[in-house]
């Protein structure tokens, strides 16, 4: 098992997306929110201006739901990327719809993402 941290350096390609495609929050389906937290814990309003996360929406139950199903910060981190390639790859980036691994479903929307909220709505 890993012990890495998502740390600033794992998630610079995240920020470039976001800082790009704020939208493409949704192609990460319920792994937005504990990369919500990492954002948050990880940058600041100059590192990731065009997104804003210092508001406080979050999904506990969801957060604590994948801490069970990956056993660290670094599975999950894969966990979540492997997610948004998959999404984007069947054209649903824009997309609030997601599944669990275990083929339940789930809808994704943060009010915090504002205008992002709009793009393939």
């Amino acid at each position: 098992m890993s012990k890495r941290k998502v740390d600033r350096e794992a998630l610079s390609g995240v920020v470039q997306l976001l800082q790009r495609d704020p939208g493409s929050y949704k192609a990460y389906g319920m792994y937005w929110w504990p990369l919500k937290r990492w954002l948050r814990r990880e940058t600041d309003a100059e590192t990731l201006p065009s997104v804003h996360l210092p508001h406080p929406h979050d999904e506990p139950e969801t957060v604590a739901r994948l801490e069970q199903l990956y056993p660290d910060e670094w599975s999950l981190f894969l966990a979540a990327l492997h997610h948004a390639e998959q999404k984007t790859l069947w054209g649903e980036r824009y997309q609030g719809h997601s599944y669990w691994p275990s083929g339940e479903g789930y809808v994704l929307y943060d009010p915090d993402m504002g205008p992002a909220n709009a793009v393939g709505a």
